[in-house]
């Protein structure tokens, strides 16, 4: 990995880590200090209008405005992305995308540490949530339906740990955090949930509605929850659009 981009996820971290500081003492003594109260406020004072306008214009000039303002600010985009209305990005700067990605309408992305890094020609269909606390990494040519939940966190029972969400300190919140990988060719069908720590094969399926809880092996169907096996796929034999564009 880059020097740069350690460092900067370094400091990036640094940061975060103080958030959390203000917000678990908030969770303790339901006050927020004068200087906290002041630096969100002038953050937001600075940022949050711009960012309105940002993410809100609409047609084809909102898409443009969206390229150069998140080539600016992501970790990496490459050519011929498109950002639609509504999509918001957190600590854009774990956040890098290949060439001729699509994020479609209201799409989230969370990322105050670890990292989301997404394939070329890969669309993530409108709504669809990614938390990149523990790292994902999405391959090439992937379709993500609306509504799918990419999730690298997400509270788990065990240990006697309270899993009722952010509004009790951290230190007793049942979480599990893992690594997510989806392979080249893969498809994740509507309101689909990928869960902690999974790997989903090179061409895999994932049906609609279904829960990821274990691995799924390359170009293999799986539908429900839990999710089960009920097919394979041939593998692609298309070849690269991007070599033949440059020939």
């Amino acid at each position: 990995m880059e020097k740069g981009y350690s460092d900067d996820v370094h400091s990036k971290s640094k940061r975060f880590d103080n958030d959390l500081k203000a917000r678990e003492d908030y969770l303790i003594s339901g006050k927020l200090g004068i200087s906290t109260l002041i630096k969100m406020g002038l953050q937001s004072l600075c940022t949050d209008p711009t960012l309105f306008i940002v993410r809100n214009f609409p047609g084809a000039i909102g898409f443009k405005i969206r390229q150069i303002w998140y080539k600016s600010f992501l970790g990496a985009m490459g050519k011929g992305c498109i950002i639609d209305v509504g999509v918001s990005i957190s600590h854009p700067r774990n956040v890098f995308l290949d060439r001729f990605v699509f994020i479609d309408q209201y799409c989230q992305f969370l990322c105050p540490t670890g990292y989301i890094k997404i394939g070329k020609r890969t669309h993530i269909a409108h709504f669809g949530v990614i938390l990149g606390h523990g790292c994902v990494e999405i391959g090439n040519y992937v379709g993500i339906a609306a509504g799918v939940k990419i999730l690298s966190l997400s509270d788990w029972p065990g240990n006697g740990k309270r899993i009722c969400g952010p509004m009790v300190p951290i230190a007793q919140r049942g979480l599990k955090e893992g690594k997510i990988t989806i392979g080249n060719e893969a498809s994740i069908g509507v309101n689909s949930v990928i869960m902690p720590g999974i790997t989903i094969g090179e061409g895999a399926v994932v049906g609609a509605n279904s829960i990821i809880s274990n691995n799924v092996e390359p170009w293999t169907i799986v539908l429900g929850i839990p999710s089960r096996v009920i097919g394979k796929r041939d593998p692609v034999t298309q070849p690269d659009p991007d070599i033949l564009i440059t020939k």
